[in-house]
Formats: C-alpha cells, sequence, structure tokens
C-alpha cells in the first residue's frame, strides 16, 4: 500500500490521513489503514453512537405459495442507516404459513395466515454497546385482493369466548373461527356477511364491504329462549354394563345432591353427600351450559398424577378412609325429563387412592371404567 487508495466499500470513503469511514474517524498510521477498514465496515456507528433498533422492509402480505424478500437495516442513535447483508439471523414465529432463508427471502405457504418474521443482528458492535437489536414484522398470507377482518366478542361489557365465527357471504365463505374473545379472518373481500354464534346467545349476523384490513366487534346478548335449570336435583351417576365388572361394589352407583345455578345458558354444579367432605376442596363442582333441547355438563379429570404437581378432579368422594376416593368425568349430553334431566356419560368413572392433600406424590388408579354409556340422571 505506496498510496492513499484503499478498497472501495459501501459505507468507506478514500482520503489522505486520517483515513475516515462514514463519520468514524481511524486517526492510524498508513499501514493501518487496513484494519480500520475492516473495523468500519463492520457497524455504521460513531463513537458514543449505538444501534437502536433494526428495521424490516418488504410487502406486508403475499399470495400462497409465492415468495418475496425482506430487507433489514441497522438505525444508530444519530439516525444512520445500513442495510445489513451479513450477521443476521431470520426467524418466523410460524413457517406453516410463511417460512424464512437465511438471506431474508419469505416464502408463502398454502392456507391464509400469518406469522412474525424477526432479523436479530449478530455483528460486532459498538464499544461499550452489549445489547444486540432485533427487528420484528408480521407478513400475511392473502390471496391477492383480499384483507384481514379482526375483532373479539363481548357480553355484558365482558370478553366472551368460545365463540364461532363464520363468513356467510362472499369471497372467504366459508370460513370458520373461534372467538375466545379475538379473532382474525383471512382472504376477505367485497360484500361480506359474518356470523357470530354461541350456545345460549342470541345469534348476531354483520353485513360489511370489505376494502381494506378492518376491525368489526360483536356484543352479544342471552337467549330469552332457554329452559330454566336452576335448582336442586337428586344426582345419581351409574356405570356403563361394559366395565362395571372393573370397580369395586361402592363404585358402581353413586348418588348426590346437586344444587344447580344458572347464568344465562351457563350452569355451575355443587354437589353435597356423605363422602364430599374432604381436604381436597373444591372438588364438588363442575360446570355446563343448556340449550333449548339438552344440558350439556363437563367434569374434569384429574392431571398431572404422579407428581407433586397433581390438579384433583371436579368430584372427589370419599369411598373409605383413608385416601380412597371415587371420581367421575368426561361429556355429558342429558335431555329433558318430567322431572328432571337424563343423559349418559362419556368418560370414566375412577377409583383413586390418594395420600393427603397437595403434598403428596399421588394419584395411583386402583380401579378405572372407561365407557360412553354411564348414565347420568338428575330429577327434581
Amino acid at each position: 500500500m505506496d498510496d492513499d487508495r484503499v478498497h472501495p466499500g459501501p459505507v468507506l470513503r478514500a482520503s489522505a490521513f486520517p483515513l475516515t469511514c462514514e463519520s468514524r474517524s481511524c486517526p492510524v498510521p498508513r499501514l493501518l489503514r487496513c484494519s480500520c477498514v475492516a473495523a468500519c465496515q463492520n457497524h455504521l456507528t460513531s463513537p458514543g453512537q449505538k444501534t437502536v433498533s433494526i428495521v424490516i422492509a418488504g410487502p406486508n402480505s403475499i399470495p400462497p405459495g409465492q415468495a418475496a424478500s425482506l430487507v433489514a437495516t441497522e438505525v444508530s442513535s444519530d439516525g444512520r442507516g445500513r442495510v445489513l447483508t451479513s450477521d443476521v439471523i431470520w426467524e418466523s414465529s410460524d413457517s406453516r404459513f410463511v417460512s424464512v432463508s437465511a438471506s431474508g427471502l419469505i416464502t408463502a405457504g398454502a392456507d391464509p395466515g400469518e406469522a412474525e418474521i424477526t432479523a436479530r443482528y449478530t455483528g460486532s458492535l459498538p464499544p461499550g454497546q452489549t445489547a444486540i437489536a432485533s427487528g420484528k414484522k408480521t407478513v400475511a398470507v392473502l390471496p391477492a385482493g383480499t384483507f384481514i377482518v379482526s375483532g373479539s366478542v363481548r357480553n355484558d361489557g365482558g370478553p366472551l369466548s368460545d365463540v364461532d365465527i363464520e363468513v356467510t357471504a362472499g369471497v372467504a365463505a366459508g370460513t370458520h373461527v373461534t372467538a375466545n374473545p379475538s379473532f382474525r379472518l383471512y382472504g376477505v373481500a367485497g360484500d361480506t356477511e359474518i356470523r357470530a354464534g354461541k350456545v345460549g346467545f342470541e345469534t348476531q349476523v354483520r353485513r360489511i364491504l370489505v376494502n381494506g384490513n378492518q376491525t368489526v366487534n360483536f356484543d352479544l346478548i342471552w337467549s330469552d329462549s332457554l329452559p330454566m335449570v336452576a335448582g336442586t336435583y337428586t344426582l345419581s351417576i351409574v356405570a356403563g354394563a361394559d366395565c362395571r365388572a372393573n370397580l369395586p361394589a361402592n363404585a358402581r352407583a353413586r348418588t348426590y345432591t346437586a344444587v344447580i345455578s344458572q347464568t344465562g345458558a351457563l350452569l355451575q354444579v355443587v354437589l353435597s353427600g356423605p363422602g364430599m367432605s374432604n381436604p381436597w376442596s373444591p372438588s364438588d363442582t363442575f360446570a355446563g351450559s343448556v340449550q333449548s333441547t339438552k344440558a350439556q355438563f363437563t367434569p374434569a379429570r384429574y392431571t398431572g398424577e404422579g407428581t407433586v404437581a397433581f390438579s384433583p378432579p371436579s368430584i372427589l368422594d370419599l369411598l373409605e378412609a383413608p385416601g380412597k376416593y371415587f371420581t367421575f368425568f368426561g361429556s355429558v349430553a342429558a335431555t329433558p325429563t318430567q322431572d328432571g334431566y337424563s343423559g349418559t356419560l362419556d368418560g370414566s368413572l375412577d377409583v383413586l387412592a390418594l395420600s393427603g392433600p397437595w403434598d403428596i406424590d399421588p394419584s395411583v388408579v386402583l380401579a378405572s371404567c372407561p365407557s360412553k354409556t354411564h348414565q347420568f340422571v338428575l330429577t327434581r
């Protein structure tokens, strides 16, 4: 290197000594200028400046099956920007919808949806900076000319979950999602009809003209046509004939007093009986819902068996002291009778050995009767 020339680069200026790289001075002897050039290429910030963000440029949406390139730019605290062509790790939050290559090339999957793309800079940083900046960008997969309709569902000012959202007319007709309480519909365009429905609530239909991404919210009200289930009943649980021989005699049929409370379509059942007073409280309550022609109940299974993270089931009924309990769990479909509701429990009746409340190595299953035909009868 016998003259003042240096190899050109995207962020370098050749000059007489001292050599300058953008705003970063390199006051070093001529023989060390190449080292300065390499250092300047690693980052753009001048002394005291820091990388404050990584900005990702590129399309917000691409059609299914197509590809596009994203570009990451390092932005420093003095407002300067530099396109990053290396030292970047690209990641996708959901490659089913959008995958991304090591160079920032994104490829859309076959189905509408979206993913968050992250660009993480791994190159050298200015002195004193330890945090590595990253940038994020959400990319949607949408057929050309279509958009996203998002929103949420409420009831009496509060969030409402498990609501069926369906596009019933328009380009995306037939699309179903579940609102919990938020929802997003992809591939919507033009004159569109959207229905929001949930058992026990009046169905609501909205008609909108979609020519861009937009928000549609629903506020559902209780249905006036629901039967009143609330009251005090006798609940009988009888094991299905296909497995009842698996259970001890005192677990093949159990009877309880059941007090049912009702809020709109939602039910809560609280059981009482000789074996229901136990240290596993609460283990006497399960939930349900009512429709015009049936009632549904969902007593829950125990979880975390064999670990100290054990959670008891909805119901624990003491069969024998110490520590032998009866439980039932699954799903119940019951229809009205003259004096209550009668149906079947699709689940299991189990006998468990539990050594004590909460500080145990729990859940030895002593007996189990899984069946779709357990009897579930509520009688006033």
